[in-house]
């Protein structure tokens, strides 16, 4: 769980500079090390991340 705790935060940082590539392919980093997610809260989570990989790579494009 620390791994994600700080891949989670690593992301944030890079989101703040505006680096997207670096910000989604940590939050894709993350979501991996939370695999094993089986509760709802969990589930819901791991659904956020993908919206924030997704407007991240959005980002990294323009």
């Amino acid at each position: 769980m620390n791994d994600y705790l700080s891949l989670m935060e690593q992301a944030r940082q890079a989101e703040d500079l505006r680096d997207w590539k670096t910000a989604a392919q940590l939050y894709t980093q993350a979501m991996a090390v939370s695999q094993k997610a089986r509760t709802m809260r969990q589930r819901r989570e791991r659904l956020n991340l993908q919206q924030r990989i997704d407007f991240c790579e959005r980002n990294a494009r323009t």
